[in-house]
């Protein structure tokens, strides 16, 4: 992983994934802002605010097992937690799971272009949900339970937020039909996150999970 930016008063938290106890693994990363804030106290606002309706469709022996809370102040280590509870496990019948497809949950904030919006990939999600590749019955209260969660975090005084780090590689198509990667730098920067859209239709993320082979 790159070295990682300095955006005060903003929390980067991976959300671990794994099947049973030692199966698959994924992972989500989400940002928290908090002045006033510390890694236990936010670790304690997510474990109140956190709810069984964000993982509507991921298999029940699917869950959130760990949390690796790193202040974006460049100095502070990462805290690692461990969770546990119905609040972190998903709602879907165990059993048959996609190992590649995983709901989409879009993020937007106040502030248009790619460095201001984001996605999660909420993973391992179930057959039953499924039809011809849509999200076809649990998208109502999958978007009910993202929307309240975003209202309490910010209630709980630490808002969502985009995290832009401040790097990126811009792919130049050249003239034999291959691509140059150029590094771009800005500053880093973040801004709250004033929607969350749950996706009808599903998406990968592979880089959020381990190899199955």
């Amino acid at each position: 992983m790159a070295t990682l930016p300095v955006i005060n008063g903003v929390f980067r938290c991976a959300f671990s994934w794994r099947v049973g106890t030692s199966g698959p693994t994924a992972q989500n990363v989400m940002h928290f802002f908090g002045t006033s804030g510390d890694p236990v106290s936010l670790k304690n606002a997510l474990n109140t605010n956190v709810t069984t309706g964000m993982w509507v469709g991921t298999a029940t022996n699917c869950s959130i097992y760990q949390l690796s809370i790193t202040p974006l102040d460049g100095t502070s280590a990462t805290q690692v937690f461990s969770v546990a509870g119905t609040n972190w496990a998903g709602t879907g019948t165990p059993g048959d799971y996609s190992p590649a497809t995983a709901t989409v949950i879009r993020l937007t904030t106040a502030n248009r272009g790619r460095q201001n919006r984001g996605r999660l990939y909420i993973p391992f999600q179930t057959e039953q949900y499924m039809a011809s590749g849509i999200n076809s019955t649990s998208v109502a209260a999958n978007q009910t339970a993202w929307d309240n969660f975003r209202s309490a975090m910010k209630t709980a005084a630490f808002p969502m937020h985009i995290a832009s780090y401040g790097h990126s590689l811009h792919r130049t198509k050249t003239s034999g039909g291959g691509y140059t990667l150029t590094p771009v730098t800005w500053t880093p920067h973040s801004n709250e996150v004033i929607s969350s859209t749950v996706e009808v239709t599903y998406g990968t993320q592979r880089r959020r999970q381990s190899r199955l082979r």
